[in-house]
């Protein structure tokens, strides 16, 4: 429509990811082993369940402040600033954060598991979510993380909490 202009714009892309998101909450409740909640209470972590359906939804700026820090890097070829991001990423944690947080391990997560080299792209995201997706099917978080990526959930912790360098990079 020629009339969605400016604000609203920003206001259909909002409305676009929100619809998203809350679809990706479908899919995995009723495509993965005992959906999100098992018998039991929940059987994958909150970051995980609200971060991937933030990959999905596009992001929605959950994560402005990294944002800023990046921008503010951009283009500048200066790495001065990892020790800023890596403050910015142990500020959280994935459960206290798990739209912002948990968005970024579940791209981490995607990029680890995809079988490509190389630089990041939303195709490599995407490629180690279907893998992440696939063994989900059949196996536990844990087992299916560490099978994909090689980390176990209490890597990624230490990851963010403890500024490692290949996530910052990321």
């Amino acid at each position: 429509d020629s009339d969605i202009t400016g604000a609203n714009t920003d206001k259909l892309q909002e409305l676009e990811s929100t619809i998203t998101h809350e679809l990706m909450h479908s899919v995995m409740q009723y495509n993965l082993t005992d959906g999100m909640t098992g018998r039991n209470g929940d059987i994958y972590p909150e970051w995980f369940v609200e971060g991937t359906a933030q990959l999905a939804g596009g992001g929605a700026d959950w994560n402005a402040g990294l944002i800023r820090i990046a921008e503010s890097l951009s283009g500048s070829g200066d790495s001065s600033q990892d020790a800023a991001i890596a403050d910015y990423l142990n500020d959280y944690t994935m459960d206290g954060r798990p739209y912002g947080h948990g968005y970024l391990a579940a791209a981490y997560l995607g990029y680890k598991a995809s079988t490509g080299s190389g630089d990041f792209s939303s195709d490599r995201v995407t490629e180690g979510m279907n893998r992440i997706f696939e063994q989900l099917r059949t196996n536990s978080f844990e087992d299916a993380i560490f099978a994909t990526t090689g980390l176990r959930e209490a890597d990624l912790n230490d990851m963010f909490r403890n500024g490692n360098a290949e996530l910052v990079e990321f």
